[in-house]
């Protein structure tokens, strides 16, 4: 990867920390630098200074940033777009009908538009498109009042060359299709998803168009280059605990990134609306300038911005996680600054007290998540893919609210969603609604101030007296539930023991029967014996052993 170069225009570098002072202070005025060479050309006095060779090439690139932001540096290699390539008429007059940076609040060229954007893939084509030879289709008169089709080669200095053909009579716009087509089917695409080329397509198309030659490009990216989420990203609230706490975002991250999950914003609206404008609102709501007065109970607070990307105006909330962390972060801003929050101050600074960036948000969330172990990617045709990025915590809130209950239309308003139709004004009719869907889903997006308040016993909104309310009654419920069971279980267990008490009496009655059978069996067994009629001798055979006599009668006693 080359590394890019940058150009010194001056030497007002007094805002810089004295570690970068003393950098750019090596780089002679209009010189050229790039943060490779300035280390090959000064290493051995950076490594007297930092010790270590990684320690000072970070240093550099610091320095280097915090000059292009002030100004001091500039750069000036082939990847930014050349003062000549603008100044060309067609260029220069597309340019002037395309929509610029919507910034209002904070510096434009830390934000990317869809007007520099545009300009950026224009010039890549235009490089590519000087360096090839290609066949051109033209119509050419001859002597008879006919026309003849010829093919020849020919080469382009720039894309106004390119242009011309069209301005010519019987132009064939086939002839600019086809190496727009090239240019799209081109090599340097290998590793490029389908919306990244659908833009460079646009951008194209728009050039032709805007200076009246518009051309029907036929052409799908989606058919050539991936489509494929290979890593679909997401974020869960679990992850967004480990991203605050292990994580160990500064009072600042933190304060914002909570405010950027409830509020449900963008980053280029964080940075350029809600960073200015969303103090004298919160203030107004809690009626006082004074923060430590600010009763917790009032949330969530209502935040209205409009939405850069697309000049829509939304309410948004802020709930207690957000403006208890902002009480704290007010502090801290407080010591920083020496001075307290005032209307139309960016409420966001970053450690050299200026307002926090683009940039700034991308780089802190993507250093926070490392830390905190959340943050995984795969590598997708030599492209890095990660699992998540700040934009997560907007698919966050959209998604944690509707599960909680808030209507679907309401989610996406919050977030900046326009309608789908224009007849659905109830967010404009009905504002107070808002407020109340949104509340559906604060004990869940209140993740530390609602865990503090239960375990002290101090919260006694009516979301969390009908929560407990509702786990008591499930738990008189249950309760009633086992009492019947027991009940139930009781009584069976007497209706047995009654039935075997009985069967136990049965038994006894039947054994006395028994015996008094037995006796009476033995009692007649005895008064039934035979005896000899003859000589009376009592036997049981055939015949008596006395006399002979084979004749027997009852014997009786008497």
């Amino acid at each position: 990867m080359v590394s890019p170069t940058y150009k010194k225009l001056s030497n007002a570098c007094d805002a810089m920390a004295p570690r970068f002072k003393h950098i750019l202070s090596l780089v002679p005025e209009n010189e050229t630098i790039s943060s490779v060479s300035f280390f090959e050309k000064h290493k051995e006095e950076l490594l007297q200074i930092y010790k270590n060779e990684k320690y000072a090439k970070a240093t550099i690139s610091q320095a280097i940033k915090c000059a292009r932001d002030l100004s001091v540096l500039q750069r000036c290699d082939e990847i930014s777009t050349p003062e000549w390539f603008e100044k060309l008429k067609t260029v220069s007059y597309w340019q002037s009908q395309l929509r610029g940076s919507r910034v209002k609040n904070s510096s434009p060229k830390n934000n990317i538009s869809t007007k520099t954007q545009y300009l950026y893939h224009l010039w890549n084509f235009n490089k590519w498109l000087s360096k090839r030879t290609f066949t051109i289709n033209t119509l050419q008169g001859t002597l008879e009042n006919t026309f003849v089709q010829k093919a020849e080669k020919k080469q382009f200095e720039n894309i106004e060359d390119l242009f011309a053909i069209l301005e010519q009579p019987f132009a064939d716009q086939k002839n600019i299709t086809r190496i727009v087509k090239q240019y799209l089917l081109d090599d340097t695409h290998a590793n490029k998803k389908a919306s990244y080329l659908t833009v460079i397509k646009s951008a194209i198309a728009s050039y032709f168009e805007k200076n009246e030659q518009p051309i029907q490009i036929l052409f799908n990216p989606k058919t050539v280059y991936s489509t494929e989420i290979d890593y679909e990203q997401s974020m869960s609230l679990s992850e967004l605990m480990e991203f605050l706490t292990t994580g160990k975002p500064s009072i600042t991250e933190k304060t914002l990134f909570l405010c950027k999950f409830h509020r449900g914003l963008d980053v280029s609206t964080l940075v350029d609306r809600f960073n200015y404008e969303a103090w004298e609102q919160i203030a107004k709501w809690f009626g006082s300038e004074n923060h430590d007065s600010w009763d917790l109970e009032k949330c969530p607070v209502p935040i209205s911005l409009m939405r850069i990307k697309t000049d829509f105006k939304h309410v948004g909330f802020l709930d207690r996680d957000a403006i208890y962390e902002l009480q704290r972060y007010l502090d801290y801003r407080k010591t920083k600054t020496k001075q307290n929050m005032e209307q139309g101050q960016p409420l966001f600074l970053n450690k050299f007290v200026r307002p926090v960036t683009v940039a700034w948000v991308f780089e802190s969330f993507s250093r926070i998540a490392k830390r905190a172990g959340i943050q995984k990617f795969v590598e997708i045709n030599g492209r890095k893919q990660f699992k998540m990025d700040s934009h997560e915590l907007r698919d966050l809130l959209k998604s944690t609210l509707i599960d909680s209950g808030c209507r679907p239309d309401i989610a996406d308003h919050v977030i900046g969603h326009k309608p789908k139709d224009s007849y659905e004004k109830q967010t404009t009719l009905y504002p107070e609604t808002l407020r109340k869907e949104y509340s559906k889903a604060s004990k869940r997006l209140n993740i530390f101030t609602k865990f503090t308040s239960v375990v002290n016993g101090t919260d006694d909104s009516d979301m969390l007296k009908a929560e407990l309310n509702q786990a008591l009654n499930k738990l008189n419920q249950k309760e009633s539930e086992e009492n019947s069971r027991e009940s139930a279980l009781q009584r069976h267990e007497l209706i047995l023991k009654q039935q075997q008490e009985k069967a136990d009496a049965n038994e006894r009655k039947l054994q006395e029967l028994q015996e008094q059978i037995s006796k009476m069996n033995q009692s007649n067994s005895k008064s039934t014996e035979f005896c000899c009629v003859n000589c009376s001798i009592i036997h049981d055979r055939d015949q008596c052993p006395n006399c002979g006599s084979k004749v027997r009668r009852i014997y009786d006693s008497r």
